[in-house]
């Protein structure tokens, strides 16, 4: 993960801000060339489109804002598109993430989600992922850049509404046609076939956030294997120079013992000659 200098990062309290909107669920995920990979409730209440309505779609084209994915993060402004039609004025900031960063990001986020509301915890975190917030400080004013070999795994895109925006209208589905004699559904069953196509719509979010997470596996996975196969050719190296000393020693030890043999034969003639 590139590393930035305090000069060059948002200020700590517009990264606490933007942490809660994390905390809150307040974002959306992209992939690498933009399109949502999870669209959660907060953006459903926002924006009134339902999570499989937009999930595979281009983030910017369901929103309807003339902009593009920054690849070094930053901020974008503009009226979105609300489902009804209606227009809310947004504020969208950019965190690109890499293949690398992407398992450290991933747990980070599920971390915000389970502790963060209690307590100091969000304090902690910041501590215990600090490289995480300093990242996420640096894309908020579009230095957050990748070495030219890394390759993205997509975007972190915070929202937050800037203007009051009239709440979304409900579009009312024409009463369906019965045969004579059919009762019309219970208000209880309508709600239950409403919270089921909420539940399948989280689900399709939910795949879609796994196979973007599977993806980051494989590539860490490969980028690891590959460093496994360059470590046991190197151990090979390795042994081989060992072998060979060995072999080197061994032979100077024979040079030394041969040394030594001569030496004693000399001391023996010397001690014959004395002897004479």
């Amino acid at each position: 993960m590139a590393s930035s200098t305090s000069v060059d990062r948002a200020a700590p309290e517009a990264v606490e801000r933007l942490l809660r909107q994390l905390v809150d669920a307040s974002f959306f995920l992209t992939d690498r060339d933009g399109s949502v990979t999870r669209w959660g409730r907060p953006a459903e209440e926002l924006f009134g489109w339902a999570a499989a309505q937009t999930v595979g779609r281009s983030l910017f084209e369901v929103l309807a804002i003339d902009a593009q994915m920054l690849a070094s993060g930053g901020r974008v402004r503009g009226d979105a598109r609300r489902k009804d039609g209606s227009r809310v004025d947004v504020g969208l900031t950019l965190v690109p993430v890499s293949m690398s960063q992407s398992l450290e990001f991933n747990g980070f986020l599920e971390a915000l989600e389970i502790v963060a509301p209690r307590g100091h915890a969000l304090d902690r975190l910041q501590e215990s992922h600090r490289c995480v917030v300093n990242w996420i400080a640096a894309a908020m004013i579009g230095h957050a850049d990748f070495s030219d070999d890394e390759p993205a795994a997509g975007t972190i895109v915070t929202f937050e509404a800037l203007g009051q925006a009239p709440p979304p209208v409900v579009e009312e589905l024409p009463e369906p046609k019965r045969a004579p004699g059919v009762a019309a559904p219970s208000a209880a069953v309508v709600a239950h076939a409403e919270e089921l196509g909420r539940s399948l719509a989280e689900t399709r979010s939910e795949a879609a956030a796994a196979a973007a997470r599977v993806q980051a596996l494989e590539t860490t996975g490969a980028r690891l294997e590959g460093e496994l196969v360059e470590t046991r050719g190197a151990v090979g190296l390795v042994r081989d120079l060992v072998d060979a000393l060995r072999e080197e020693l061994d032979q100077a030890r024979d040079v030394s013992d041969q040394t030594r043999a001569g030496l004693e034969e000399v001391r023996e003639a010397i001690s014959d000659r004395r002897g004479e």
